[in-house]
């Protein structure tokens, strides 16, 4: 059986017109005009009979070129009806319910959508990622047809359409969303700072998480590399050094006391990305005694760590991929090789003719 991979391609078809066309105009109108040795001629008759002959053998030929070419845009496959088609693909997210997902591909083969796509029968770990389609779509053959089963929402994705070879059934299925952990925001403070500026830092830190903040406190030692998830870096009586200059362009905050632009209430200095406080004093209730008074300690949380951001969600039908030039093609065996074959053939055999036909009209 024979499909065609671009059937849009046989519209060349139409051009089969142009060589009639041509044909019908240049052919020569005869006009009969008796004159006294009409007889002698026509014996010439049966040539001219011959003539027109070989110029309807040379149309028939252009006409069978033009449509092997139509026939080359169309890209035929001759597909084998006695092969079986592959088993289908289902893929599943993890954290959706196995029974109820696998009754949406019944007989298809489950995997999880995972690396390595391992069988449900095993446990999933991590979570969604949807470029591993783009793997398993240049890995399978076409002939495989892939269901794809995820929850409404996805967490922390890119939100990138996926382009693939074949055509995938996108399924979605109404999920809890998964619970992201947030690390909490580290408060940094140099082992080497004086006890009372070290105490109000705790005493803030304290009352911070007594309110529900997640916020850890950290001591550096001297020349120690900053933490991850940095979020507040308080420097007292020393000005930040080359990593923390960097840290702080970057996006970060530096508390910074005994500074000589330093003032009370805490005002942002924006350094690059980042932000800087500075007080004139020391950072103890002993220089500034408004420090005492923490009883509402979320606005000075507000205004020394930035918020954290929630983790992004997206449909995950805004998402779903979008077919690839080869999305409906079927196996089977090419034949563009043997159409080029005859292709050449009939070009060969028109040019035979067309110099056949002009040598007989010069004779």
């Amino acid at each position: 059986m024979t499909v065609w991979l671009w059937p849009l391609g046989l519209a060349a078809l139409a051009t089969l017109a142009l060589p009639i066309v041509i044909h019908l105009l240049r052919r020569p109108q005869d006009r009969v005009v008796p004159f006294a040795a009409w007889r002698h001629v026509t014996e010439q008759t049966s040539f001219r009979e011959r003539l027109q002959l070989r110029a309807w053998l040379l149309l028939a030929l252009r006409l069978l070129l033009l449509a092997v070419l139509a026939l080359l845009l169309a890209q035929p496959l001759w597909r084998h009806a006695s092969r079986s088609a592959p088993a289908p693909w289902l893929l599943i997210a993890p954290g959706l319910d196995v029974a109820q997902v696998r009754a949406l591909a019944p007989g298809a083969e489950a995997h999880w959508l995972q690396p390595g796509f391992p069988p449900i029968s095993e446990a999933p770990t991590g979570r969604v990622d949807l470029s591993l389609l783009r793997e398993l779509d240049a890995r399978l053959p076409l002939a495989t047809s892939m269901t794809v089963v995820l929850p409404s929402q996805l967490v922390d994705h890119d939100a990138v359409r996926l382009r693939l070879r074949r055509r995938v059934t996108w399924k979605t299925v109404p999920a809890p969303l998964p619970v992201v952990p947030q690390q909490a925001a580290i408060v940094a403070v140099p082992a080497s700072a004086p006890d009372g500026e070290q105490r109000t830092v705790r005493a803030l830190v304290a009352a911070w998480q007594a309110d529900g903040a997640a916020v850890e406190l950290r001591l550096l030692e001297t020349g120690a590399p900053l933490p991850d998830g940095l979020r507040l870096l308080c420097l007292f009586d020393a000005a930040p050094d080359a990593a923390a200059q960097a840290w702080l362009a970057g996006g970060g905050t530096v508390l910074q006391s005994h500074a000589a632009d330093g003032h009370w209430p805490l005002q942002a200095q924006p350094v690059g990305q980042g932000r800087r406080y500075a007080v004139p004093a020391a950072f103890d209730v002993t220089a500034i005694p408004a420090l005492a008074d923490i009883g509402e300690p979320a606005a000075l949380r507000r205004l020394l760590l930035a918020p954290l951001q929630p983790p992004a969600r997206t449909l995950a039908d805004a998402v779903a991929p979008s077919d690839g030039a080869a999305a409906s093609i079927e196996t089977g065996t090419p034949l563009q090789p043997l159409l080029l074959a005859l292709a050449a053939l009939l070009l060969l055999a028109e040019r035979l003719c067309a110099l056949w036909q002009s040598g007989r009209r010069d004779d």
